[in-house]
């Protein structure tokens, strides 16, 4: 009972595993999607905000624009830009009166400039330039087209301190072969601007910025202390990508997840920077949830294993009992103890194995003395219980004389592959070798056959009249040809053995047994494939001399390998020289 319980336990405990290994796999699979579903969550609310970030920028950007338009052709400002005359006027008052209401208005337009032909004609200025700033932006603006607006650049200020200007113009030229003739030119006071972009709270933990083309922060939300980290700026300004998402591992701040697109106007760039932990949150809120779940998982699955194991080894158990009750209480697994039972690193069904296989060659044994009774039985058996003649043998034809007789046993080995013939079609060919056989010996012996399997036969042939057999030299050819004969059938190989000629019934016995110990020797007289009890006669008796496999053996010694088959025959045909 102690190896019984063992199997169950290891049952169980194999069903066990397998239930919780498939469990944390299912669990590892569902974290590794969820958090991947979450973090695009996070990238798709964050690539949102910076899509809305840039549309609103572009508004912006878009209404400065608008503004260079109407002062261009406005005619007051018109009329100042190309006579560059600034002299007090009516003209010059409009002109002053209409842009100062417009940055007065909107108080991220920081600088106005009427550009003549030849120098800036009229400036209206709440952070001044430097003259050569001034002088700088005139030339970039007299050189550029309407496409190039807007642009960025450093510009020096009166101060002498240098700042990053975002610069919107309108000058008439579409073409590079255009002709200039003036330009209205606005800056745009970047540090207002965000806070019409982002707000300064400190709520939240993304943070949002707008960079120039090498990587620069133009605008930022939250405190402008908080920096960002600028190898992350260096590697999106320098990178190929328009827009992507990455995670940034940097010792000041941890892991990041970044966000980010390119403009479409100025080259400008657009970030988010997210907390990494933060990104998963709902992975960390969920993950006692799923520990939980998965401890739940696991306990049913034991407790479906304990019912499964019970289940399955009902039938196992049923076949223990069988083979305990064949093989006489002998076996280790019976008891469970020692080296034999189930404790022994699966020794129960080793031991259970050994005895399964003794009983399938038992079974063996006694189906080859079956068949070997049934073949003593029909070599033995009278006719009639007061008749000396076996029913083995055929009648005499004439009664001059007793009939002489021979035993021929039949091999045949079938092809490993698919030879297109059925059992059934084999076993209608062997029963058909008796009549085969009187046909190749002209009609003059009579021949009664028995198969004890689909690839045996044992053929008795008894002459029809005395001398019918003839000499030996007759009958020799015959059961060549009849060898031939079966090896056109779809056989691998066909090997009779021919017993000596006899006229007595009572060695009727005793040449089936000569016939059947002369196929002995075709193990080493490979080459024949009909042998014959007469040849045997000269053979020795005694044992095979021990020095005949050493011919062999010195070649495989030296590695000869083309003069191993040479060898080896040699000795096969000294071998066959003995019985």
């Amino acid at each position: 009972m102690r190896g019984e319980r063992q199997l169950k336990i290891r049952f169980f405990l194999s069903l066990t595993l397998i239930a919780a290994c498939s469990v944390l796999v299912l669990a590892s699979a569902l974290f590794v999607w969820f958090r991947a579903k979450t973090i695009d969550n996070v990238n798709a609310a964050n690539e949102s905000v910076l899509l809305n970030t840039e549309t609103v920028l572009d508004k912006y950007i878009d209404t400065a624009q608008n503004y260079t338009m109407d002062f261009y052709r406005n005619p007051n400002i018109n009329m100042v830009m190309q006579s560059e005359d600034n002299g007090w006027s009516d003209q010059l008052y409009g002109a002053l009166s209409q842009i100062r209401g417009t940055l007065t208005v909107n108080p991220y337009l920081e600088n106005a400039y009427i550009m003549g032909k030849d120098e800036p004609a009229l400036m209206f200025e709440n952070n001044p330039l430097s003259p050569d700033a001034k002088r700088e932006l005139f030339e970039r603006i007299r050189g550029s087209v309407i496409k190039q607006s807007p642009f960025m650049w450093t510009a020096t200020m009166n101060d002498g301190k240098p700042s990053a200007l975002l610069t919107v113009f309108y000058n008439d030229r579409a073409f590079d072969s255009s002709e200039y003739a003036g330009a209205i030119a606005i800056t745009v006071n970047l540090q207002k601007l965000q806070r019409n972009l982002f707000t300064s709270s400190e709520d939240g933990d993304t943070r949002y910025a707008v960079l120039d083309a090498a990587g620069s922060v133009l605008m930022q939300n939250g405190p402008a202390d908080s920096g960002f980290d600028p190898d992350l700026l260096g590697t999106i300004a320098g990178g190929t990508a328009k827009a992507g998402t990455l995670v940034w591992d940097s010792d000041r701040d941890g892991r990041k997840l970044i966000t980010y697109r390119q403009a479409d106007r100025g080259g400008l760039w657009l970030l988010s920077e997210t907390p990494y932990e933060n990104s998963v949150r709902d992975i960390a809120s969920a993950l006692k949830l799923l520990v939980w779940l998965c401890l739940s998982l696991m306990a049913a699955a034991a407790i479906i294993a304990a019912l499964v194991s019970h289940r399955m080894y009902k039938p196992i158990g049923t076949l223990f009992g069988a083979i305990r009750s064949l093989s006489g209480e002998r076996l280790g697994f019976a008891s469970g103890i020692g080296g034999g039972g189930f404790a022994g690193g699966g020794g129960g069904f080793a031991e259970a194995n050994r005895e399964l296989e003794r009983i399938a060659g038992r079974f063996g044994e006694l189906a080859r003395e079956n068949e070997d009774s049934a073949l003593l039985n029909w070599l033995t058996s009278p006719y009639r219980s007061d008749d000396r003649l076996p029913s083995a043998l055929p009648p005499l034809r004439n009664a001059e004389g007793p009939a002489s007789f021979r035993v021929a046993v039949l091999r045949l080995i079938r092809s490993e592959e698919d030879d297109g013939m059925t059992s059934d079609a084999l076993r209608e060919r062997m029963r058909g070798l008796p009549r085969l056989t009187e046909e190749l010996f002209e009609e003059t012996v009579t021949c009664r056959g028995f198969f004890p399997h689909g690839e045996a036969a044992v053929l008795i042939l008894s002459e029809r009249e005395t001398g019918s057999f003839g000499d030996d030299g007759q009958s020799r050819p015959r059961w060549e040809l009849l060898e031939q004969r079966i090896r056109s059938w779809p056989v691998k190989a066909c090997t009779i053995g021919v017993s000596r000629l006899s006229a007595d019934s009572g060695e009727l016995k005793r040449l089936y047994e000569e016939a059947n110990g002369s196929l002995q020797h075709a193990k080493f007289q490979y080459r024949a494939s009909v042998l014959f009890a007469e040849d045997a006669g000269g053979l020795g008796d005694g044992p095979v001399p021990d020095g005949l496999a050493e011919a062999v053996l010195q070649v495989v010694r030296s590695r000869e390998q083309e003069l191993i088959p040479r060898a080896v025959e040699r000795l096969l045909a000294a071998m066959a020289e003995f019985k």
